[in-house]
């Protein structure tokens, strides 16, 4: 592994889960020197979740959520309405799967392109939003974005320089003079 780099000095220019991960950073130290790290070391849960945070946002980016908003806007008198725009809402969501983000841009163009696939009818379809730009942003929806996207660089900054992985098996003390309960499934 390449030398601890300072989380205030880590750039992280993109971060993809493959069946481990594919990060592209530059070190503000070396600021010329453009670092590319492909490991089979799979990410940490939280990893994931820093990702799976952005679904939302991946989703308004692509435009599949403005009808639901304006149904959940304009017919909140109206339960039924509401509930299925909510449900439709929800399901739109859970259909998206971020994979990766690319950081964009500098001061008033900083932003981010969100990579990963959408669940359609017949299977998947692979695809990147357009930028997300920080300071452009009005929506709620947006502007969380940027607060999503500092998590998953700190959580890609533990996995390279922390060892912050996934733990598939846990080493156990066992005190072989203690007794053992087992449980019957029954």
């Amino acid at each position: 592994m390449a030398k601890t780099v300072a989380y205030g000095d880590f750039d992280l220019i993109k971060a993809k889960i493959t069946k481990g991960l594919e990060v592209t950073y530059f070190d503000k130290q070396n600021p010329n020197k453009e670092f590319t790290v492909k490991s089979g070391d799979v990410p940490h849960p939280d990893l994931k979740e820093a990702l799976t945070a952005l679904n939302e946002n991946m989703a308004f980016a692509m435009g599949l959520l403005s009808g639901w908003i304006f149904a959940k806007e304009n017919n909140g008198k109206n339960e039924e309405v509401y509930a299925r725009a909510k449900y439709e809402y929800n399901d739109v969501v859970l259909g998206c799967e971020v994979s990766g983000v690319q950081f964009v841009g500098q001061d008033k163009t900083e932003g981010i392109k969100i990579t990963g696939s959408i669940k359609c009818e017949n299977g998947s379809v692979g695809l990147a939003t357009p930028s997300i730009i920080f300071a452009e942003c009005e929506d709620f929806i947006d502007k969380q974005a940027e607060e999503l996207s500092e998590k998953v660089k700190k959580e890609v900054w533990n996995y390279l320089f922390k060892g912050k992985k996934a733990q598939f098996e846990l080493e156990l003390e066992v005190n072989e003079d203690e007794p053992v309960m087992r449980v019957a499934n029954g």
